[in-house]
C-alpha cells in the first residue's frame, strides 16, 4: 500500500482492507517509500523488528530480577527459534505477528516498571497491528496475580490498568467498526470461527510444536546437565571417615617433626638456642641430659602401637 503523504497514511485508520491492522500498513508504506518492490528492504525490517523483540524481551527479563545470562539466554532463545524466523521474518506478512509481539512486550515492561500511560499506549499499538491483542490484558492481568510479591504494580492500582483497558479497547472497536474491516459474522469462510474439534486439534498441536518445541528442549537438556553436574559434587566430596584419617596423618607427622627437630632440645633446657657463627651450638651438659630424657620419651611415643598404626596409615616410614 503506497501513501504519498500525512493525509494518506491518515486515511489507513479509517479504512479497511479486510483486516484492520493500519500500524502494519504503515510499515509497508514506508517500506515502499524506501524500497521499492525489492524484497530485501522488507526482509531486513522484519529482522530488526525481530531484534527490537529480543531487546525487550531482555529487558523484561532483567526487570523480573533475573541475571544477565539468563536474560540473555532467554531473548536468544525466543529470537533463534527456527520457527519464528521461518514464519515472522523469511515470511514478509509475518510482520504482523512481529509488531504484536514487540507492542506486547512493551505492555508488560510498563506493567512491571508501573507506568500505566506507556502500557496504555503499547496496548492501543498492539491492538491496531493485530485482532489477537484484545486478550492482552487479560493475559498480563492474570500474569501479574502470579508474580505477586515481585516489583510491580501495587494490586491498588489495578482499577487503573482495567479501567485504561477497557478505555482503550471501546475506542479501538469503535474505530474497526468505522472501518468496515471484516468481523466474525462478515469474515470468509476460511476466517470464520469453527467448532470442528479435528481442526482444533491440528491447531493447537502446530502451534505448540511451533512455540513450544526448542524451548521444552533445551530446557530437558539443562535439566540433565544440571543434575549430571550435581552427581559429580557430590561424588567429590570427601567421606567423614577420610577427614579422620587426614587429621590422624597430620598429627603423627607433627609429634614426628618436634621429635626430630634439633631446636627442640635447646627449648627443653628453657633457653633459647645460641649460634656461634665459627662453630656448631653446643649446648650444656644439663641440656643435654634433658634433651637426652625428652628424645627417649619421644622415640617412646612414637614406637607406640596407636602411632605406629597411624604411620602405617600415613604412609610414613622412619628409615
Amino acid at each position: 500500500m503506497r501513501t504519498s503523504g500525512l493525509r494518506d497514511a491518515a486515511a489507513l485508520f479509517s479504512k479497511s482492507i479486510g483486516f484492520y491492522r493500519p500500524v502494519v500498513s504503515l510499515t509497508f508504506a514506508a517500506d515502499a517509500a524506501l524500497f521499492g518492490t525489492q524484497p530485501l528492504g522488507y526482509g531486513l525490517t522484519n529482522l530488526a523488528l525481530a531484534a527490537l523483540s529480543a531487546a525487550l524481551l531482555y529487558l523484561l527479563l532483567r526487570a523480573l530480577s533475573l541475571p544477565t545470562g539468563a536474560a540473555l539466554f532467554g531473548s536468544a532463545l525466543w529470537l533463534f527459534n527456527p520457527h519464528g524466523m521461518n514464519t515472522a521474518i523469511l515470511w514478509t506478512s509475518g510482520r504482523t505477528a512481529l509488531l504484536l509481539t514487540a507492542f506486547a512486550l512493551g505492555a508488560a515492561l510498563a506493567m512491571v516498571r508501573g507506568r500505566p500511560v506507556w502500557f496504555l499506549v503499547c496496548l492501543a499499538g498492539a491492538l491496531l497491528s493485530k485482532e489477537e491483542a484484545v486478550t492482552l490484558p487479560v493475559i498480563l492481568l492474570v500474569w501479574r496475580l502470579a508474580l505477586r510479591g515481585r516489583r510491580v504494580a501495587p494490586v491498588s492500582s489495578l482499577f487503573v490498568w482495567i479501567g485504561g483497558s477497557l478505555a482503550v479497547i471501546a475506542a479501538y472497536a469503535i474505530l474497526r467498526s468505522l472501518s468496515g474491516a471484516m468481523t466474525p459474522s462478515t469474515a470468509p469462510y476460511y476466517y470464520a470461527f469453527t467448532a470442528d474439534p479435528r481442526l482444533i486439534a491440528r491447531n493447537v498441536f502446530e502451534y505448540l510444536d511451533r512455540a513450544a518445541t526448542l524451548p521444552a528442549g533445551v530446557t530437558a537438556l539443562a535439566l540433565l546437565l544440571m543434575s549430571a553436574g550435581s552427581r559429580g559434587s557430590r561424588a567429590a566430596t570427601p567421606s567423614p571417615s577420610s577427614y579422620r584419617s587426614g587429621r590422624a596423618c597430620t598429627h603423627a607427622t607433627r609429634r614426628l617433626a618436634r621429635a626430630s627437630s634439633p631446636p627442640t632440645c635447646a627449648r627443653a633446657a628453657g633457653r633459647p638456642p645460641t649460634i656461634d657463627p665459627g662453630r656448631a651450638p653446643q649446648p650444656p651438659a644439663s641440656s643435654l641430659r634433658s634433651c637426652s630424657r625428652r628424645s627417649s620419651t619421644s622415640a617412646a611415643a612414637i614406637s607406640s602401637p596407636t602411632l605406629s598404626s597411624r604411620r602405617r596409615r600415613c604412609g610414613i616410614s622412619l628409615t
